[in-house]
């Protein structure tokens, strides 16, 4: 029996996430993630476009957490589908079931109307700044309205419908692939329903969604300090697929990867682990690794989703990365959607012929770059 082995295609999402796996004969496919705005017009779509002609479908989708730069390519696609299925067309490409947290999610209260609330236009706010916690809110609710209106399954099997590594259902979701669940935890998903709270009182106070927090000075950085609530409940995943193993981390953090995976027997406690592909956490940010984390968990293929805003990939956890491989004496691909400054800055300092590692940067005009397993 041949084993088709896996793909990972890093679509072009700019500061953001959009990735899709695919594996198995015919292909099945999962998406994680859909980028910021523009990325569903300018580069998902078409590729699903591509996938759809050759007959396959989307059996899983997944947002790993509702930050914007994840979860506003994934509405314009579900708005898509939607009026398609409103004017009696067939759909982009078919989905069988979606996997998301949300709460405070009520289908009878939030009318189709409400998909479409008005949100400030994102040119009111400082473009440097960090956003506040709970950015995304209005669009995951609009999602979650989207995907039930359209009666696609929301997190089927998972206890309490959230998807968490404590509530997973017993057996394999998708067929053709394997998904460790590595996070969040209930406990994190707790602490971002609080925050959820926070956010409808504050909304029904002044009508207008959160405003944006001040930036935090670069210099400030600490090795895998990244608080952010909403990343810290990032679904995590290792996929395995004909004995392949794709490390999936949205923005989590080292420290969240590396318990999780210990709380699946993946490493022991102290231990490492090794992956083939790693999507590297939260766009490179020196917030979410640490040079333990590049120690412990070593991958042959690095993925870089991210173009330079807020100085993602930090150069910072980039130079972490090649002294891990240099003081391991492996080689690795580093994978980037964009060559940003801080990609330039490494291969002057760290020459990758010396340091152990090949970069491989998306083209100019492409829609995605391929990573096979």
């Amino acid at each position: 029996e041949v084993s088709i082995m896996p793909h990972l295609h890093v679509i072009q999402a700019l500061h953001g996430d959009c990735l899709l796996l695919e594996y198995g004969d015919p292909p099945h496919y999962l998406l994680i993630d859909g980028g910021p705005k523009a990325v569903y017009a300018n580069d998902l779509h078409p590729k699903l476009a591509e996938i759809a002609a050759n007959g396959g479908r989307l059996h899983g989708v997944i947002l790993t957490h509702p930050d914007n730069d994840h979860v506003e390519g994934l509405v314009d696609f579900f708005t898509d589908l939607w009026m398609q299925k409103a004017s009696m067309e067939p759909p982009l490409i078919a989905v069988e079931a979606v996997w998301m947290n949300s709460f405070r999610f009520d289908a009878e209260a939030l009318s189709l109307q409400a998909i479409f609330l008005p949100t400030l236009p994102p040119d009111l706010s400082d473009a440097t700044a960090e956003p506040m916690p709970l950015e995304g809110v209005q669009e995951v609710l609009s999602l979650r309205a989207l995907v039930e209106h359209l009666g696609i399954p929301v997190n089927p099997g998972f206890q309490g419908g959230l998807v968490a590594q404590d509530t997973k259902p017993a057996t394999a979701p998708f067929a053709g692939v394997t998904l460790e669940l590595l996070g969040p935890t209930t406990a994190q998903l707790k602490r971002l329903e609080k925050e959820w709270d926070k956010w409808f009182a504050r909304r029904e106070e002044t009508g207008l969604p959160l405003p944006a927090a001040m930036p935090t000075p670069a210099a400030a950085v600490k090795p895998d300090s990244d608080a952010s609530i909403p990343n810290r409940s990032s679904i995590l995943l290792l996929a395995t697929v004909a004995g392949k193993r794709i490390l999936l981390t949205g923005d989590g953090r080292g420290k969240d990867v590396i318990a999780g995976m210990t709380r699946a027997g993946l490493m022991v406690k102290g231990g490492s682990c090794h992956v083939d592909v790693m999507k590297v956490p939260h766009h490179g940010s020196a917030r979410n690794t640490s040079p333990d984390f590049f120690r412990r968990i070593t991958a042959d293929v690095y993925v870089l989703c991210a173009d330079g805003k807020n100085d993602n990939p930090d150069y910072q956890a980039l130079e972490w990365l090649v002294t891990a491989l240099k003081e391991q004496g492996r080689r690795a691909t580093l994978a980037a959607t964009t060559l940003t400054a801080s990609l330039v800055q490494l291969q002057a300092h760290y020459p990758p012929a010396q340091w152990g590692y090949t970069l491989t940067v998306l083209d100019a005009g492409r829609h995605a770059l391929t990573v096979s397993l």
